[in-house]
């Protein structure tokens, strides 16, 4: 069964052009009924009066509670008030009675010492009148000059520890740079070592190159030679070459080849057999000789390896030291710095030219 889908696109569109025209049109009559002169609330006022007098019953409700709660706060508020006055009433009464009891004991009835009766009194009750003011102008002088030495022994001290400073960082700096060099040198002479030992290897290397092909043109040679003598040798035996004869009746008749003889064959078998035997000495000799030649490059690389190995152990060595060295100045230095900041601010050491400093010169 199959739905007319298209006749439901159609009704659907033209039900949504029905509701807009009828909205439009509500539209349209609002419009005129609110530009209209003649126009009258009619029933809506009744409705309106209805409401606000509703709306002023809820504001009076509204207000009577208001009020009925704000009377319950007022009570709720005297009550604590209330509360915390008679709290504080207790609390003096209870300060009153401990005041009444501290002031019954016996502590409180010592008599009383009365005035200074200055008729009774010796001369030591007077020494303060008159004291070190004999010798103020002779003690103010003397904290004046320490006050000043000091002054001068803290500067000496501080020029001091500059220049001390100041050294130490030349030789510092002085002794970076000879580690510098020294490293440099060291790694200089590791290369040049390097250089000297891959020089040598590559002359052995140019040099058994050249014995090899040496070898391989010399048994060229004497393979070709061997090769020309077999062909020169065939071709002078007589039993491989045969002699043709002319023979009667105007034709010529060669002589037939009847085989080699049994110890022709042993002979020819003999030579092949000495001829293997040459050339796998030949091919084991060959091998032999890059054997050697592998073992000599791995002897070689291995010690060059070694020498290299040793090489980098003594510069991880000397890095190491060189490290230790500067991390034990860097120690030295701080704890310089250190007790620099610590005297930069001064002190009044035991024995020393204020150890008197604000006391009395007699």
């Amino acid at each position: 069964m199959s739905f007319p889908v298209h006749s439901l696109v159609v009704e659907q569109d033209e039900l949504d052009e029905k509701r807009i025209l009828a909205r439009r049109a509500r539209d349209v009559g609002r419009r005129q009924r609110f530009q209209s002169m003649a126009r009258t609330a009619g029933s809506r006022l009744d409705a309106q009066c209805l409401e606000r007098e509703k709306k002023r019953d809820e504001e009076a409700a509204y207000n009577r509670e208001y009020a009925e709660m704000g009377k319950s706060i007022d009570v709720l508020i005297e009550k604590q008030r209330a509360e915390e006055e008679r709290l504080k009433a207790r609390e003096r009464e209870k300060l009153a009675s401990d005041w009444e009891q501290q002031r019954a004991l016996p502590k409180n009835n010592a008599p009383t010492s009365g005035p200074v009766d200055i008729e009774r009194c010796g001369l030591a009750a007077v020494q303060k009148l008159d004291g070190e003011d004999v010798g103020r102008a002779k003690r103010v002088e003397r904290q004046k000059n320490l006050m000043r030495s000091w002054g001068l022994e803290q500067m000496a001290e501080k020029e001091a520890r500059r220049l001390e400073k100041d050294e130490e960082d030349r030789r510092m700096a002085a002794w970076d740079k000879y580690v510098l060099e020294q490293r440099k040198k060291i790694e200089e002479a590791h290369e040049d070592e390097i250089r000297v030992v891959y020089r040598e290897l590559s002359k052995e290397h140019v040099a058994t190159v050249a014995a090899r092909r040496a070898q391989r043109e010399r048994e060229k040679r004497e393979m070709e030679k061997a090769n020309a003598a077999e062909i020169e040798r065939n071709l002078q035996d007589p039993l491989l070459v045969e002699a043709c004869v002319v023979a009667g009746d105007g034709r010529t008749r060669p002589d037939h080849f009847r085989g080699f003889t049994k110890g022709q064959t042993k002979l020819i078998y003999a030579e092949n057999a000495k001829l293997e035997e040459e050339k796998a000495c030949r091919k084991a000799h060959l091998k032999a000789e890059e054997e050697a030649f592998a073992t000599a490059l791995k002897a070689a690389q291995t010690a060059m390896h070694g020498v290299e190995y040793q090489k980098n152990q003594q510069r991880r060595a000397q890095l190491h030291e060189v490290k230790s060295d500067l991390e034990r100045q860097r120690q030295l230095a701080l704890t310089s710095k250190l007790a620099a900041k610590q005297a930069s601010f001064g002190r009044i050491s035991p024995g020393g030219v204020l150890d008197g400093f604000g006391q009395s010169t007699r």
